[in-house]
């Protein structure tokens, strides 16, 4: 970690913490740690974590990271030709999603709210077209 300070509050010296991270990331905290790779440059850590999505994308879409990551992010992650997922499973996670960020911007959480806020990128455009059951 370039910076001199390790992400996630963890009491490790830089080179000692990007070790420690890539040991101990899994789909769980993939989606915690991915962005700090990204924000302090650590390539080889960045691609262990999208291997990890790729690989193991249900649980990791499943996990309390994903519904907090950023807009940017789910792009991303939406973008992959790779992930091991089940299109339905895809569209529950990001409808999840969806309903966390209507959430804490105080909108509604039902599925015409949704799809206003939705339609703002891409990616949530194609999650939620107009034939959609929500």
């Amino acid at each position: 970690m370039r910076s001199g300070l390790c992400p996630l509050h963890l009491p490790l010296p830089p080179p000692k913490c990007a070790e420690y991270l890539q040991d101990n990331l899994d789909p769980p905290n993939v989606f915690d740690i991915l962005p700090q790779a990204q924000k302090y440059e650590e390539k080889n850590l960045v691609d262990q974590c999208w291997e990890v999505i790729d690989k193991q994308t249900e649980e990791a879409l499943k996990s309390d990271g994903f519904a907090t990551i950023e807009r940017s992010l789910l792009e991303a992650v939406v973008a992959r030709e790779t992930l091991n997922i089940q299109e339905i499973e895809l569209f529950k996670a990001v409808n999840l999603w969806a309903t966390k960020r209507c959430e804490e911007e105080g909108l509604s959480t039902d599925g015409s709210e949704k799809k206003k806020n939705s339609r703002r990128t891409d990616c949530e455009r194609n999650t939620f077209s107009s034939d959609d059951p929500t």
